[in-house]
Parts: C-alpha cells; structure tokens; sequence
C-alpha cells in the first residue's frame, strides 16, 4: 500500500520549502522567507540577555542604557537575520552596493523599528502562526 496521497509530479518540494511572502511594513514592501533559526541562536541569546536587563533595571535608573557592546551584537545579529530573510529588496552588508538593486544594510539601521519589525516578520513567519 502506498502511503504518498499525491501524485509524485503534483509536489514540488522546493516550492513548499522555500516559499516565500510578502508583507508592507510602514508602507514599504517586502519580500521575506524562512530562515534556519539554528545558525542565530547566539544572536538571539543578547538580544533576551539585554532585554532581561533592562526589564530587572527598569524603574531603579532612569538613566539606564544598553551596553554598547551588546548595541553592536544586536544590530549584527538582525544584519544577518535580515540579510537571509529578505529577498526583496536585496540588503549587502558593504557599505556600497556593488550590484544594482541591492541596498546598504546601514541605510535600513537609519529607521531602527523599521529593521526590528522587518527580523521579527521573518522569524514569524519562520515559525508559523502559534495558536
């Protein structure tokens, strides 16, 4: 008995695999997909570790700032979230695009909620809707 309910020419894998979605953030569109999560688990351990700290310090100095060094783990740790996951418009890390079409990542680092909000659609949509 053949367990596969499909046509084997009805499925394209890579499709499914590899889909990707498009979404308007502040009015800008964007072309996203999956990324594997595994190769940003570092990132992702300061990016939990500075908000931690500021939850624990919140209300005790209203003066209180992020380590500038976790600022620059931060920002290289959405730089290659943000890189993997966006397909259109196409984000470089150089400083000036080498190839038309594609756009200095430090040029999207200008509207920070802008790239905040860009990681947090690719890891959602990563993952999948939670119910």
């Amino acid at each position: 008995m053949d367990f596969w309910p499909f046509k084997k020419a009805d499925v394209d894998f890579r499709k499914l695999i590899c889909a990707e979605k498009q979404l308007k953030i502040d009015g800008i569109p964007f072309v996203i997909r999956k990324i594997n999560v595994l190769d940003y688990l570092e990132g992702a351990k300061v990016l939990a570790e500075s908000f931690s700290t500021y939850k624990t310090s919140k209300g005790k100095d209203p003066n209180f700032e992020f380590d500038v060094a976790n600022i620059v783990k931060m920002k290289k740790y959405l730089t290659d979230v943000i890189c993997a996951g966006c397909v259109r418009p196409k984000f470089t890390r150089d400083e000036i695009a080498s190839i038309e079409g594609e756009i200095p990542i430090k040029e999207l680092f200008t509207d920070w909620q802008l790239a905040q909000k860009l990681s947090q659609e690719i890891f959602e949509y990563t993952q999948g809707k939670k119910k």
